[in-house]
């Protein structure tokens, strides 16, 4: 059967099961898009809505928990200083710092709420023994003292340091046995213009043997020297040399922390090698740091110093 469709812009397509059928496209001139939405007109000449779904934008708040004590959030600058009531003056400043105390009749207990190592949290007492020095929250804290030497009307050169000392360790509560070889293992003797180094004082032995392998510098920008005890009473030392090896670069020779309490050497300027020839420390003033930061069974006590000097 020969169909003809009845319009020229109509094609004729003859199916599989031989039906003939015309197509017939349709301009429609009149589209129009749903609100919001957008027409498009495609290449073929067809057209599209293109339609967006515009949503409110909605702010999500995440909080993280930080530990206050987290260095890499915050700078710890705590200070812990003590007060004597019998003699109304400060005494002495502390390597730890409670959030709260409690005060008891022969001892004392101190908290932390916060702390970057958790182990120091809690509740802990202080002066329960007296077989146990300079820990706190289970740390061994350095313990350090500073006197001025002062020389009067001049300025002079520092000679040596005698230091009478005493390391006590008891056995009871009252009964105790002092240990004559013991004091103080480090030292750092400055002023504004001259500075020591950090000196590791070692007591001389018996082995005399031992001498020579005295002054020792070390890697760590310290030195060895040796410190003698011939009374058990009396310690000496004297190998005590200005170590700035320069200072007209404007440099200071002494670093501070940001509550001037604990001082170092400016490794900067400081040096145990490349001097020469060696000077002794000068100056009308000095002031000597001593340290001990080793058996935590003592208790050191300084007694008296005495210093010999020369004219510059």
């Amino acid at each position: 059967m020969n169909c003809t469709c009845q319009s020229t812009n109509c094609t004729k397509i003859t199916g599989e099961d031989g039906a003939v059928i015309c197509s017939c496209p349709v301009i429609i001139t009149d589209v129009r898009c749903p609100t919001g939405c957008t027409l498009v007109t495609l290449p073929d000449g067809n057209a599209e809505c293109d339609c967006t779904d515009i949503k409110p934008l909605i702010e999500e708040v995440i909080y993280e928990s930080i530990n206050i004590a987290d260095p890499t959030h915050f700078e710890d600058v705590s200070w812990t200083i003590a007060f004597s009531i019998a003699t109304g003056t400060w005494m002495s400043f502390y390597g730890y710092y409670p959030n709260y105390y409690i005060n008891h009749n022969t001892y004392f207990q101190t908290g932390r709420n916060n702390a970057y190592d958790t182990a120091e949290l809690g509740l802990w007492s202080h002066l329960l023994t007296n077989k146990s020095y300079q820990v706190f929250y289970g740390k061994k804290q350095v313990f350090t003292i500073e006197y001025p030497i002062k020389e009067e009307y001049g300025t002079k050169k520092l000679k040596g340091v005698k230091l009478w000392t005493e390391a006590k360790r008891y056995a009871n509560e009252y009964d105790f046995a002092v240990t004559p070889k013991l004091t103080f293992n480090k030292s750092m003797i400055y002023n504004n213009v001259g500075c020591s180094g950090d000196l590791n004082l070692v007591v001389q032995d018996g082995n005399l043997a031992n001498v020579n392998k005295f002054p020792k510098t070390n890697a760590n920008n310290t030195q060895d020297i040796m410190i003698t005890n011939k009374d058990n009473f009396q310690f000496t030392y004297d190998y005590i040399f200005n170590r700035v090896k320069y200072n007209t670069a404007n440099i200071p020779s002494i670093l501070q922390d940001k509550n001037q309490i604990n001082k170092y050497p400016n490794p900067a300027i400081i040096r145990f090698t490349g001097i020469n020839p060696l000077k002794k420390m000068e100056g009308d003033w000095f002031l000597n740091r001593l340290s001990y930061d080793k058996d935590s069974r003592f208790s050191m006590t300084l007694k008296f110093v005495l210093n010999e000097s020369q004219e510059a």
